[in-house]
């Protein structure tokens, strides 16, 4: 439905439209475990699987007592994320059109005909601002958080704010103000999460779940003692209260509940709660093999055959300029540290897991840690900092530590197989070694040389210890806040907490807050190793405000995705994962012996030699870019950036940027369709001597780092502009923009809240847009659409143009609570020099600043801009100074259109036909041309003199009526009801009208479609609109707008969905065809009449004796209706004389015989004696003389 239909409605029609909102005050609610008889919308599938209970979906049965399945989709909603979609808890439809739910899940605002305060849903036309903010603010009472701050309302995509309303004046202010176009009750229906028991559940108590436990998530400012308290006097056990503080926006708080089966309805109908979920249970790890000692590929450059490891020609660039992970810190969230490896069997002390000594390498000959120095706290240098929360503890011993083998890929000094080769940091070499059985993948971690933060999870006997409910997300929160405290530039997260995948949870809302909170901190997730299966990504990697890391396999290209690496969309369409890394390897060894990843053991031989084992997974993927963004944080803050702007702490957008822009296109297996950019690889592997300039070769780097303060006060913000000049094509041009948004809200179908754009307008003026992608070329195209789903978007273009392009960074939509920042990363064969658009030598701002023109002051010389009509000013300026017109608004002076030919001006007034035709000008031959020029120009007649074309004035109306006996039925369980009127006449069509009658109990289950004989169809009424009984409507283009609640009520209306204009200048003649489509069980009907009201034209005017000249315009002296000359051709009438006028119109007939008295006398039927004249007759009749004579006489006209 266009969001234009429900603009500016008149108070009245919108407090009508609000009150059929609610339900029929007759109708009782259904009591707990029966399914309501009425609902509240149109029934639609769930998504992904049936509407109707079924076995596949057997975990709602305990708990759900309803066929109809959240989550709940309204009619008409496609998938399109149009900003008239409304994305509420579970829900997703568009304005106007609820979906359809069990009767008891509704919202009792309205219900009796007595307002009920409530949350409602507030859709505004244009967008939120701090105006509307602060207006509800007022209206609201500005309800309170525990932190007492304001917030009385949240935003939810798209364009809408939800907010407590208690008064029905309140409804009539928003809907007056004329920026609401539609409001409705935020539904109890609306809270329920369709994963409630899917999770497999591992805790002893929990297993067989006889009740559930729920994470209640509360609206922000709501209290949680009053919602407390509601729980209390159901009967549902409080466990606990969880409230992490955002520093920013808002917070996480929600109560964590057991509740019986019957329950769960009873938690969602309290006010004050947003969503419910269930409480995750257990650890997840994303290795497949129970866990490894170390990851250790490093990004880099390869030559295809020889790792970069092993052949010293090919060592990566960054590695060579001594970018190893100096004074940066990692914070690591896993298992626990195994110190020193006392649990893999064969080993006494064994290979430390992490080389943490002072000097930073161990000696793999002793199999000893050298010098061993301890920090504060137990912890030793390589290991500064630690939290130990819940219980757990930094110490483990199990045999297969996972927490060791991610760190160890982030930032291990050295791990290798061989007894004569180790790596020592101090020198930064490589020891003699034989790689007889080595592979070429050992080494350090990334950042070998970066300290670790670490945090278990598990205690010292393996036990996982967050593992009371609310305890995982708030440890979370606590021990993200301490890394960004102490200076952690990424973390790394290769463990999670049990929950239903793809899912948007407490857990993820606190990874978002955290990211949006600590700007410096870049969070990275494993992405999970489901495969390539729907929801395959956990719910932490579908987090906005972190990089979702996937699993690639060796290090020689082309690079294949390892099968088990999870793929995306995410829930919403959004791109996941973002990027890959090396998460296995299947290089086969001299020795025959085929790693999976990490560490083959000591020649091959197993474990009785103090093996290292291999596996494989993401979270060996996720750390080593984790490593790889610290090591984009230390280049940044070690100055090496050559920019003119030095930056020297990139925020966590920059390095995301920095790493997605940096990434390099898959070409091998398991990739999906081999699209670029796609679910499967995201943007590809980073290459960090591609991403980076350390200042040698062509391919060059600019960025910029916007803080909040810097950045968009809000969505009708000024864009912000940046230039670069391509000066060779040999590069791709690679510009990546990214940023972290503001945290969205538990379960809702869509993440996205403040949305910038990225535009690249080239140096010819082609625009292309961020994340419009020819997936084949894997390139930027043109003729997309706006990205509105993701944090990161990307324009590449292989063979750029050369010359200057611009980037436009756009706040297209949003809440922006407060300012929000981003971060532009640019690579190519660029320069950043100052904009010269008339290249002679000095910067534009130069030139202006000398005295150069630059009227519309956008820093561009005027001679540089568009001028079409050579008058020296800019076009932009004739425009905004008046001086030139623009009637049809396409930024190019009316005058330049006409001598471009870019418009007609067939009167030559300097006015664009066009314009005068849309201000009213006739055209009623709709030939894009004004009727007076038709005339003018011969192409039409007006022989009256009118100002009407003939063609025109002989306008035809006419109705054509279907009353199908017995009336069409309308049913759910029939195929679509189809009637016809078969229409003879041939009419070009002007303007069409649709009457139809329809006896339909709830009218929002039907569809009304008109389709004419040209095929063309037009959507009078779609799916959606609530209970509303029957159809008596005109559809008319001129009618009021749309009011789905008004269908019964006589009016002329607007069709919902397409114009009827569309139809106009179709040829009449043929079949026309009604189709009307129920797609919901409950309600049925019939369709009675409906008529098709047509005026149209017949083409050329009727020309009888086809001369050219319209019959209108020629001579008819009988005044029969017929010209005088189809009179006589056609023998209605004679002319015996040849003249060319019928006998009848001839002056003299005495002897009224019919025939002219001068043809009586040349037939010489008659005589005439008295001639006039030598050879002259007088040509009167001998025998009428005198008769003749009185009557000129008595007529004085004869002497």
């Amino acid at each position: 439905m266009s969001r234009s239909r429900f603009t500016r409605l008149s108070l009245l029609a919108l407090l009508f439209f609000v009150a059929h909102l609610s339900a029929d005050p007759g109708s009782e609610p259904a009591p707990a475990g029966t399914e309501a008889d009425v609902f509240s919308g149109p029934e639609v599938a769930l998504s992904g699987g049936p509407t109707d209970r079924t076995d596949d979906l057997g975990y709602f049965r305990a708990w759900y007592p309803y066929s109809t399945l959240p989550p709940f989709d309204g009619a008409g909603y496609d998938g399109r994320d149009l900003q008239d979609v409304i994305y509420a808890g579970n829900a997703r439809f568009v304005i106007g059109n609820e979906p359809r739910f069990p009767e008891d899940l509704r919202s009792p605002s309205g219900l009796g005909g007595t307002f009920v305060g409530g949350y409602w849903i507030i859709h505004f036309r244009e967008g939120v601002d701090s105006e509307i903010k602060a207006d509800l603010d007022l209206l609201t009472g500005g309800t309170r958080g525990p932190d007492g701050r304001d917030l009385a309302r949240w935003y939810i995509p798209n364009r809408a704010l939800i907010a407590w309303v208690d008064s029905q004046e309140v409804l009539d202010h928003l809907l007056a103000s004329g920026e609401v176009d539609w409001l409705g009750p935020y539904h109890p229906a609306y809270k329920i999460s369709p994963f409630i028991g899917l999770a497999q559940l591992t805790s002893p108590e929990r297993v067989g779940r006889s009740t559930y436990l729920l994470n209640v998530d509360l609206i922000p400012g709501h209290s949680a003692t009053i919602v407390k308290g509601a729980l209390v006097d159901r009967g549902i056990r409080v466990v606990t209260e969880v409230y992490i503080p955002g520093l920013k926006t808002y917070d996480v708080h929600y109560i964590i509940v057991e509740a019986l089966p019957h329950q769960v309805m009873e938690v969602a109908r309290i006010e004050g709660v947003r969503m419910i979920q269930e409480t995750g249970d257990g650890l997840r790890r994303y290795d497949l093999s129970g866990g490894g000692k170390l990851q250790n590929r490093t990004l880099s450059v390869d030559d295809g055959t020889n790792s970069p490891i092993v052949t010293a020609s090919a060592f990566p660039l960054w590695l060579t300029h001594n970018l190893q992970g100096q004074g940066q810190l990692i914070g690591v969230v896993d298992t626990s540290l195994d110190w020193n490896n006392v649990g893999t069997t064969g080993c006494a002390n064994g290979f430390p897991d992490l080389a943490i000594s002072n000097y930073g390498f161990a000696d793999p000959v002793t199999a000893t840690l050298l010098l061993p120095v301890t920090g504060t706290g137990g912890v030793s240098l390589k290991v500064p900092r630690a939290d130990e929360l819940g219980g757990a503890t930094l110490l483990g011993i199990a045999a297969n530590e996972h927490g060791c083998g991610v760190a160890g890929a982030a930032l291990a000094d050295f791990y290798g197989n061989d007894s004569t080769k180790f790596w020592e940091h101090d020198v930064d070499v490589w020891e003699t070694w034989t790689p007889s059985n080595f592979s070429g993948l050992l080494g350090p971690g990334i950042a070998h040389e970066a300290q670790l933060y670490f945090t278990p999870v598990m205690d010292s006997v393996d036990a996982f210890r967050w593992e009371f409910a609310g305890e995982f997300p708030t440890n979370m929160g606590t021990t993200l806040t301490n890394m960004a405290n102490a200076g952690v530039c990424t973390t790394n997260h290769s463990v999670g907490l049990a929950e239903a995948n793809n899912t948007y949870t407490q857990t993820t809302l606190v990874h978002d807050t955290k990211g949006f909170d600590h700007l410096n901190m870049l969070q990275c997730m494993a992405a999970g190793n489901d495969g390539a299966v729907a929801n395959a990504m956990t719910s932490q990697s579908v987090a906005k405000n972190i990089l979702a890391v996937g699993a690639s396999d060796d290090v020689l290209k082309a690079e294949d995705r390892v099968t088990f690496s999870s793929i995306g969309p995410r829930f919403d369409g959004a791109l996941k994962p973002e990027i890959m890394a090396p998460g296995s390897d299947t290089f086969a060894r001299t020795s025959g012996v085929a790693s999976a990843l990490i560490l083959p053991d000591t020649n091959g031989a197993g474990g009785a030699s103090c093996s290292y084992q291999f596996t494989q997974g993401t979270s060996f993927s996720s750390p080593i870019i984790s490593g790889a963004g610290a090591l984009v944080h230390q280049y940044f803050q070690e100055g090496r950036y050559p920019g003119a702007d030095p930056l020297s702490d990139a925020s966590s957008a920059l390095i995301r940027a920095t790493l997605i822009n940096a990434g390099e296109r898959m070409t091998g297996a398991n990739l999906g369709d081999n699209t670029y950019p796609n679910d499967f690889q995201g943007w590809g592997e980073p290459n960090l001597s591609a991403g980076l300039d350390f200042g040698t070769g062509t391919r060059k780097l600019y960025v910029q780092d916007i803080a909040p303060a810097q950045g968009f006060p809000s969505a009708a913000s000024p864009s912000h502009s940046y230039n670069v000049n391509v000066t060779t094509s040999a590069e791709p041009l690679k510009i990546t923009l990214s940023w972290m948004d503001e945290p969205g809200s538990i379960g809702t179908a869509k993440q996205l809240i403040n949305d910038l754009h990225l535009t690249a307008t080239s140096p010819t003026g082609t625009v292309y847009l961020g994340n419009d992608f020819n997936g084949a070329a894997g390139q930027s195209t043109t003729g997309g659409l706006a990205d509105t789903l993701n944090t990161t978007e990307s324009v590449i273009r292989l063979t750029p143009e050369l010359g200057s392009w611009t980037f436009s960074i756009d706040p297209f939509v949003g809440n922006f609570s407060v300012n929000q920042g981003y971060a532009l990363v640019v690579t190519g064969g660029i320069t950043v020099e100052p904009p010269d658009c008339n290249n002679n030598g000095i910067p534009d701002v130069d030139d202006i600043a000398a005295g150069a023109t630059d009227c519309n002051g956008n820093g561009v010389p005027d001679e540089c801009e568009p001028d079409c009509n050579g008058n020296g000013i800019a076009d932009a300026c004739d425009l905004t100074s008046g001086f030139s017109a623009d009637c049809n608004s396409n930024l190019v002076p009316d005058e330049c259109d006409i001598s471009l030919g870019t418009s007609q001006d067939c009167d030559g007034d300097g006015v664009p036909d066009e314009c005068q035709i849309a201000g009213g000008a006739s055209d009623c031959n709709l030939n894009d041309q004004l009727d007076s020029c038709d005339i003018v120009q011969g192409i039409s007649f007006d022989c009256d003199n009118t100002g009407v074309l003939d063609e025109c004035e002989a306008l035809v109306n006419e109705t054509h009526t279907s009353t199908p006996v017995p009336p069409t039925p309308i049913s759910d369980t029939l195929p679509p009801a189809v009637d016809t009127i078969a229409v003879g006449s041939s009419l070009t069509v002007i303007d069409l009208d649709v009457g139809v009658q329809i006896t339909h109990t709830w009218t929002g289950d039907l569809s009304i479609v008109l389709q004419s004989p040209a095929a063309t169809s037009v959507t009078l009424k779609a799916i959606g609109g609530g209970n509303f009984d029957n159809v008596n409507v005109i559809f008319d283009d001129e009618g009021v707008p749309y009011v789905v609640g008004d269908l019964a009520l006589g009016l002329s209306m607007q069709p919902e969905t397409t114009p009827l204009s569309v139809l106009d200048g179709e040829n009449s003649s043929g079949t026309w065809t009604l189709t009307m489509t129920d797609t919901v069980g409950g309600d049925n009907g019939t369709l009675d009449l409906w008529s098709l009201i047509l005026e149209g034209s017949g083409g050329a005017p009727p020309d009888c004796d086809a001369d050219g000249i319209p019959d209108a315009c020629e001579t008819d002296c009988n005044i029969n209706q017929t010209p005088d000359d189809c009179d006589i051709s056609s023998g209605t009438s004679t002319d015996d004389n040849n003249n060319g006028i019928p006998d009848e119109c001839e002056a003299g007939d005495c002897n009224n015989n019919g025939i002219p008295d001068d043809q009586d006398i040349a037939n010489g039927t008659e005589s005439d004696c008295d001639v006039r004249g030598a050879g002259q007759r007088n040509t009167h009749l001998d025998a009428g003389t005198s008769n003749t004579h009185q009557r000129y006489l008595a007529g004085g006209k004869v002497s």
